[in-house]
């Protein structure tokens, strides 16, 4: 399988692009294009594993919250742990316990 162009952009035409491609580069990436995480809140969190417990989430909410890792270092691992106990072999009294966590996170930082 060729990975490579036939025709690469190179000489003049590298010359003459390159003013109007390099600041969009510098800008997408201060703006985070190449962000790899998501900021959710633990409210958020708390409410995707109540819509899998009590099955009224959307077709794909599980598998964006399972496959998106989260910012935040602690709703993250909540995350992670969440997905060990979702289905196909569902652990609703563990998932139950992970949504508290999340509720409990929301609470302090209400209270702060």
């Amino acid at each position: 399988m060729k990975r490579t162009s036939s025709h690469p952009i190179t000489g003049w035409r590298a010359v003459v692009l390159a003013p109007f491609v390099l600041p969009f580069a510098l800008i997408a990436g201060v703006f985070g294009a190449n962000k790899q995480t998501v900021d959710r809140t633990p409210e958020d969190v708390a409410g995707f594993i109540g819509d899998l417990i009590d099955g009224s989430g959307g077709e794909w909410d599980w598998d964006e919250f399972e496959c998106v890792p989260i910012t935040d270092p602690a709703l993250d691992d909540i995350r992670l742990r969440a997905a060990v106990y979702a289905p196909p072999n569902a652990n609703m009294a563990e998932l139950r316990k992970l949504m508290a966590e999340a509720e409990a996170i929301a609470a302090g930082r209400r209270d702060t």
